[in-house]
């Protein structure tokens, strides 16, 4: 209950802070929404940021299982076994 009531207080003084800040102009906030505008642009760069991050994982993940299709071809040729691409450079038979 004590955890309740303490947070309920320190949402308060939180939420008086940012209006006394607003009031007196301490940062900027354009949109009137007690939002400082640092924060908004933050978030948006970081929205940013992580969609690219997001975005070159699933490239590198792909290539990964490009890598490793390779890799297991590679295995059976040394094993002697035919590739199992369907253009395989030698499954052409010379006349």
């Amino acid at each position: 209950m004590t955890i309740l009531i303490l947070s309920v207080i320190a949402i308060v003084v939180f939420v008086a802070t940012l209006v006394y800040l607003k009031k007196k102009e301490k940062f900027d906030d354009l949109n009137n929404n007690y939002v400082p505008d640092r924060v908004e642009e933050a978030v948006e760069k970081t929205k940013k940021v992580v969609k690219e991050t997001a975005r070159r994982t699933k490239n590198v993940i792909n290539e990964s299982k490009d890598v490793i299709t390779e890799l297991k071809d590679v295995v059976d040729a040394a094993k002697g076994k035919p590739s199992k691409k369907k253009y395989y450079y030698n499954s052409k038979k010379k006349k």
